[in-house]
């Protein structure tokens, strides 16, 4: 339950600094059935992180 405790922590980080424009924190997790995920994860980072607008990625 931490890893909820966690998401959870860092979803009321985004809503109460990142819509004001100061933090941006890019959450992903994979899930795809028993598939494992690609040896190259920064597909799934997002745009944010090429350009440096995102401040924390969490992958779980």
């Amino acid at each position: 339950m931490i890893c909820h405790s966690v998401i959870g922590f860092l979803l009321g980080l985004l809503i109460t600094t990142g819509l004001r424009g100061e933090n941006l924190v890019h959450i992903v997790t994979w899930n795809v059935g028993s598939g494992i995920p690609p040896d190259d994860i920064t597909s799934l980072f997002g745009p944010g992180v090429e350009n440096g607008s995102t401040d924390m990625v969490v992958v779980g």
